[in-house]
């Protein structure tokens, strides 16, 4: 691979995940042994890096090579977009399976539109999720609103803390892996 080369995830990697797209920033590099990228995301991916500086915030990372696959006239994929009244559906296919399906609704106020519906759907598609599970708080120096010893359940990326307040993990992320510790039950 070589510098601008456009790769799609394999599967799941840390914060990048199965499906994104991207294009290498910096081609092979060897970390004991294992060999990596440094990959430019096209949609930033939760606690995404800058890559040191090479990129905008959020939307590079290193991934190992074997976890990508170059783009080009191998890989055939496609998004098709579906309505059911005041539902739109997007699905990601990829070699003729549906690797990613989402939907989103229309505001029960709003009159439907169809553009801002797919608009929205694709901009869904290829969001990555937050994470969904309890982690309890090992060190609440620094973090406001939560306490040592508690634990705290997120969904999709959000929590309530102690003072009743959502949080977005994606808020304080540089925090997060300082501060809890996942459950696993």
């Amino acid at each position: 691979m070589k510098i601008g080369d456009r790769v799609i995830m394999l599967e799941d990697y840390g914060f990048a995940k199965k499906g994104m797209t991207g294009k290498v920033i910096k081609p092979e590099y060897r970390i004991f042994a294992e060999t990596y990228c440094d990959v430019e995301f096209d949609h930033p991916c939760e606690d995404g890096w800058i890559s040191h500086g090479l990129v905008p915030s959020g939307r590079g990372y290193y991934v190992p090579a074997s976890a990508i696959k170059l783009l080009g006239n191998d890989i055939n994929w496609k998004i098709i977009i579906a309505v059911n009244g005041d539902t739109t559906t997007a699905k990601l296919i990829q070699e003729g399976k549906c690797i990613k399906e989402v939907s989103v609704n229309r505001y029960f106020k709003d009159t439907y539109n169809a553009e801002i519906g797919a608009k929205e759907a694709i901009s869904k598609l290829f969001k990555p999720a937050g994470y969904t599970g309890k982690v309890v708080c090992c060190n609440d120096s620094g973090c406001r609103g939560f306490t040592k010893g508690k634990i705290y359940k997120f969904y999709n990326g959000s929590c309530i803390d102690d003072n009743g307040k959502s949080r977005q993990a994606e808020n304080f992320a540089y925090l997060f892996d300082k501060h809890f510790i996942k459950v696993i039950e």
